[in-house]
């Protein structure tokens, strides 16, 4: 690119150095400034050159084609944003901060000027166990849920047309000593895969006096994450029975550090307060029913598209 640089060129107009154009003054003896084909030229060509890079066609009908060909060039910027979730029992999107809608067999399909992905995912949280009911001196804590798996990645391949899958949530373990259901796996096309974490053990009736603290796995890494990767937590039982009293089990933490689900101290096991986040399994005292263990919480999915 150049500025005007003929004769009759009106010095320094926008800065020292800067001359620009002027249209003259008759009266004054001031002549407009003349063109030249090589100044037209240069802008011209300095123009398409930067709408052909792009790879489109010129087209003097179209008078947006510098714009869309600096969108298409420019490299690190954002261009999508798409949140993948459950809601009301159906797995739905919003982007760019839009509504939630359904999105017909989960799919991802690129922008056409996307370059690369970042994605991020979180498994479902397990499901607490259920409790036994206990009889006269007896007592029983179920175990909770573990928390989903999450992990980050960016991928630059491989993600024009992807399946999107968000984990759901393990139901708590029924009424008496059964197991919470494992929360499932979220994962993104075979890019990367973010398990759900394994559902609490039961509880059944023990003697008062008998004491034990038992911690509950943790999910599996995600595979494919290659900026973070970390385990949902696992999830805890906690028996301290001198002079009569107890504390019961808690839900794990989900993998992208959002809270777990309270410690639950007599009763069903409350659901997971958070997305990913495993339920607290039932705990109970003396001579109680049998109560049952909290959900899972259900994971979710984002996929950020950059330019």
């Amino acid at each position: 690119m150049k500025r005007i640089d003929t004769a009759t060129k009106s010095a320094n107009k926008f800065g020292a150095g800067k001359d620009g154009f002027t249209n003259g003054n008759v009266v004054g003896g001031i002549p407009a400034t003349d063109l030249t084909d090589s100044w037209f030229d240069n802008v011209q060509e300095e123009l398409a050159s930067v709408i052909e890079a792009a790879g489109l066609t010129l087209n003097g009908a179209d008078f947006t084609q510098l714009l869309q060909a600096i969108r298409a060039v420019a490299t690190g910027r954002s261009l999508r944003y798409s949140i993948y979730m459950w809601v009301a029992g159906v797995q739905q999107v919003s982007v760019n901060g839009g509504a939630f809608t359904a999105v017909a067999g989960a799919a991802f399909n690129a922008l056409a000027g996307t370059k690369s992905i970042r994605e991020r995912a979180l498994g479902g949280g397990g499901g607490g166990g259920g409790a036994a009911a206990t009889g006269a001196s007896q007592v029983a804590a179920a175990q909770g849920g573990a928390g989903g798996a999450y992990g980050e990645a960016i991928h630059t391949s491989g993600f024009a047309s992807l399946v999107i899958t968000v984990g759901r949530g393990g139901a708590g373990g029924a009424a008496g000593n059964n197991n919470g259901v494992a929360g499932t796996a979220s994962s993104v096309g075979a890019l990367m895969t973010a398990p759900g974490g394994p559902g609490g053990a039961g509880g059944p009736a023990n003697a008062l006096g008998n004491g034990s603290v038992v911690d509950g796995s943790p999910s599996s890494a995600p595979t494919g994450a290659n900026i973070r990767s970390v385990p949902g937590g696992g999830a805890g039982i906690r028996f301290l029975l001198s002079s009569g009293q107890f504390i019961g089990s808690r839900g794990g933490q989900g993998g992208d550090g959002a809270p777990a689900a309270a410690s639950q101290n007599n009763g069903a096991g409350p659901a997971a307060p958070s997305l990913g986040g495993g339920g607290s399994g039932a705990t109970l005292g003396s001579s109680l029913a049998a109560a049952a263990g909290g959900a899972g919480g259900d994971g979710y999915v984002i996929i950020e598209e950059m330019a």
